[in-house]
This record gives C-alpha cells, structure tokens and sequence, in this order.
C-alpha cells in the first residue's frame, strides 16, 4: 500500500511539473512539435504527388505533339500497358479497350506479324533495343504506318521480364517523303530530258556549221581561187587584195570547223570514245601548249550515246578547266574499266582548283555541277580532289550494268 502511494505521489509531482513548465495561456493538447512534423511529412507528400501529376501532364502533351505512344509488355503473362496517346493512335479513347497482344498483332497484316514478332526475338537474344517500321489498322479501318522503338529489360538473374517501347504515326512524313521523292524524281527526269535537247541541238548546230557555213566558206575559198587564176598576173593590188580575202575565208573554215568539233565531233559517233578523246586531247595539246598523256584501254567496246557523250563532256570540261585555272603543264586523261565501272580520270599537275572556279560554267563545257549531273543520271559518281599547289583529279565513275553496254 505504501509502495502505491508513494508511486501515485511520484506520478503526482510529475504533472505538477508539467504543468508548470506549460507555456500560459496557451491550450492543453498534443505537443505542438509531434504535430508540425506530421504536418511537414504530409505537405512533402502531397508535393511529390503534384510532382508527378505534372510530369506525366508534359509527358502526355509531348506525346500529343509528337504523335507517340508508349507501352509496356509483360512477358511473364502477356499484359499490356497503353498510354493514352497509345490508345488514341490506333482510333480508341483513353481505357475504352483493354491492350492486349493479340490485338496489337490483329491490326497488322500476317507479313508484319511475322516481322514484328522476329524483331521481337532479337532484341530479346541481342539484349539490344530494335525498331522497326510496319503498317497498322485503325479502329476505323484507316491503315497507318508506325514506327516502333523497344528496349527487352531483364532481372537479375538474366530472365527477359518486359518490353517497353514507343510507337510513333509517321504517315505524314512517309507520304511527305514520297511526295519529296517523285519530285526529285520529276526533276531528274526534266534535267535528263534538257541535257538529251542540248546535246541534240549541239549535235545539230555543229552538223550545220561543218555541212552548211563550212561548206559555203569552202565554196568561196575555192572560187577566191579561180579569181585569181584569171585576173593573170598583171593586176597586184588585185592579187594581194584576193591573198588576204583567202586567208580570212581559211580562218573562218579553220574556226567553224573546231567550235563544230567541239559542240559535237562527228567521229564520236563513228569510232567512238578512245579515238575521239586522243584526238581532242592532241587538238588541245596544240591550242593550249599542255602536253597531254593519254593512257585509253585499246580494248573498250562502244557505249550507249548517252555515255559516251558524258565521258567525253567530262574530258573536255576537265581540260577548259585545266587551260584556265591550273597553270599546269602536262596533263593526264585515263579512261578503263575497272571491274563493272567505265572510269575516266583527268589528272594535272598545277595550282588546285579554286573554290571560285568550283561553279565556273565555261563557254563549251558543262561546268563542274553540269558534270555532276551528267554522272548521277547514269547512277555514277563524279569525284574532285584538288590540293592547293599538287594538282587536281576529276574522276568520274559509271556502272557499266546501268548503261546498257553490250
């Protein structure tokens, strides 16, 4: 009994204590302290979730902007996941259907089926992320054409356990793509056409300067001739008068016939490209003082018109070039082939070709883009490497399959 009391005492002078240690005036409860930390660790709380809420807001809008939708697949028992934008790509409100593989795969054709569920396999026995194009069915029949990124994630002891991906619309850009594509197509097209007219043209000017203008100066050389035989020799100031008119009308042959020759030599269509380059090559020898080394395989058979055009611009462009801008003395021009390709290469030895000069059109020739041109129309490539004081290579190089050769 004793013991009690003296324990309700001690309980006693406990509360009288507390008590007195109580700030006045305020009101008996919980201590204050115990209730601001709660206050802190829900107010934390409630933070982190507002957190969330707006990351997943951005998320959805930058799905929304990018016409992607993200999934997640269960391998363990085959459940899938869906974004909101996931469900509305493919035609469906948000949570109006429940995802599941076998719909994801109903929405393809049996060709993509197969390819998806291969692409599927290797990621999985890569351990890599895949992606892959395929064509889908919406839920109003309409087809769409995806892009889908995955990546398999693993556990720790190696086991696949899901997928998880991004899907993305790209019709649009597909059929901008394809419109952009027809377009380059129409215009290769229009430029192949214009550069046919302006080889026939050239063709056809340089058939009627050598056959008409030519022939007529030819005529008039001729009779300038027997004007002379049959002024005799009594009349001087005649003769020397009929010497210069002579002169001027060779000339005139002389220059029709090289612009003729260079708009179109007549010999390129009679023997070919090995013979009409040796001798455009000794023609430029003479006219520009710049030795010319041809190195032409004796054994090429005759090529398209097309092509044998094209080598031929590209040669005479290589060389107006190599007169002009190079300061070089010798020059190479090697034509062969090499495996399936028809290679032709212009080689000099002088200052490199400047910038400026790298979309110089010349009077005669095609200019360096024109060459360019030239080349992708046959499915080439034209290649210039050019270093400042070594020299400069123009090498052109034409499947021999695409041009139709014999």
């Amino acid at each position: 009994m004793a013991k009690i009391l003296s324990t309700e005492a001690t309980i006693s002078d406990s509360k009288k204590k507390a008590r007195s240690t109580r700030p006045k005036g305020k009101a008996v409860g919980c201590p204050a302290p115990v209730l601001l930390d709660r206050t802190q660790d829900i107010t934390g709380h409630n933070l982190a979730e507002e957190q969330i809420q707006k990351s997943e807001a951005l998320l959805a809008q930058a799905e929304r902007l990018a016409n992607l939708g993200s999934w997640e697949w269960e391998l363990e028992n085959g459940s899938m996941t869906w974004s909101d934008n996931m469900h509305r790509l493919h035609g469906f409100a948000p949570g109006e259907v429940v995802p599941s593989l076998e719909l994801c795969f109903q929405m393809l054709s049996l060709d993509d089926q197969e390819r998806a569920r291969n692409f599927v396999a290797q990621a999985i026995a890569s351990r890599q992320p895949m992606e892959h194009e395929y064509q889908s069915s919406r839920k109003d029949g309409r087809l769409r054409t995806h892009l889908t990124r995955f990546v398999p994630l693993f556990s720790e002891s190696g086991e696949p356990r899901r997928i998880v991906g991004s899907t993305q619309d790209i019709t649009d850009r597909k059929l901008a793509e394809e419109q952009i594509q027809k377009s380059e197509a129409l215009l290769r097209r229009l430029s192949r056409e214009l550069m046919r007219a302006q080889d026939t043209e050239r063709r056809q000017i340089a058939h009627d300067l050598h056959e008409s203008a030519g022939q007529t100066l030819a005529a008039l050389k001729m009779t300038l001739a027997n004007l002379e035989d049959a002024l005799g020799n009594d009349i001087q100031e005649a003769h020397a008068h009929l010497q210069v008119v002579r002169a001027l009308a060779e000339d005139a042959i002389r220059e029709i016939r090289v612009v003729s020759y260079l708009m179109h030599p007549p010999m390129l269509d009679g023997v070919g490209l090995g013979p009409t380059i040796r001798w455009y090559a000794k023609g430029f020898s003479e006219r520009s003082r710049i030795e010319s080394r041809i190195e032409v395989d004796e054994h090429l058979l005759r090529f398209p018109e097309q092509v044998e055009t094209t080598v031929f611009r590209i040669v005479q462009e290589a060389l107006t070039n190599v007169h002009r801008y190079s300061g070089s003395r010798t020059v190479t021009i090697r034509l062969n082939r090499e495996e399936a390709n028809l290679v032709v290469a212009v080689i000099d030895q002088g200052a490199g070709l400047q910038q400026p000069a790298l979309g110089q059109i010349s009077m005669i020739g095609v200019g360096i883009a024109g060459m360019r041109e030239r080349v992708k129309q046959l499915d080439g490539r034209l290649d210039i490497e050019s270093v400042a004081g070594q020299g400069t290579t123009v090498r052109a190089v034409i499947p021999i399959m695409a041009t139709g050769t014999q």
